[in-house]
């Protein structure tokens, strides 16, 4: 039985009965009891959750726009060249970008960069907040990786001047930034 059950496919046994009982595979098969496959076994199983020390730290759930703002920051391998409409050509290249999503609206605002460093990435928010408020939103909150640039002193004082919180990620756990890293893999 066992091996004709792995043959089919790991079929179910009462549908293995239905077969013996048509003749399509040897009738002794229709009354013999089932076994424990451990195949079958395994592919049920369920990952034990895994433990933590402390309290875990959720994000507190948005309930209107500028509520909760997730960002994140990508360089790219690349450069990529900066248009201009009029004159002679540029010889900067974009080499990076901010992203920007809203946690209630999943409102999506990606700002290209050419250099990146703080007075950049504090010029990116700026930008955000600009496009944000002319759609009547206040950032309120905002939510990152905790990498160089948005631990800087000048992004952190600006954050401050605004009378706006900002939250970190743990390190290297980019799903506590999902909104962003998300919408990172689509730019």
């Amino acid at each position: 039985m066992a091996t004709i059950h792995e043959r089919l496919g790991h079929l179910l046994y009462p549908r293995i009965r239905l077969l013996a009982r048509a003749g399509l595979i040897p009738r002794e098969l229709a009354t013999i009891e089932p076994l424990k496959c451990p195949g079958c076994a395994y592919g049920k199983a369920h990952r034990k959750p895994v433990r933590h020390k402390g309290q875990r730290k959720h994000l507190q759930q948005a309930t209107r726009p500028g509520e909760v703002v997730s960002m994140d920051q990508l360089e790219s391998p690349t450069s990529g060249f900066v248009p201009t409409h009029r004159g002679i050509p540029t010889t900067k290249r974009y080499i990076g970008a901010t992203i920007f999503v809203d946690h209630y609206s999943d409102f999506t605002y990606v700002h290209l960069m050419t250099q990146m460093n703080a007075r950049t990435t504090v010029e990116a928010k700026n930008a955000f907040e600009r496009i944000a408020k002319s759609h009547g939103v206040i950032v309120e909150h905002y939510h990152s990786d905790k990498n160089g640039l948005f631990d800087t002193k000048l992004f952190r004082s600006t954050v401050q001047d605004c009378n706006q919180t900002l939250s970190f990620c743990g390190p290297n756990a980019h799903h506590q930034n999902g909104k962003a890293e998300k919408n990172e893999s689509r730019t």
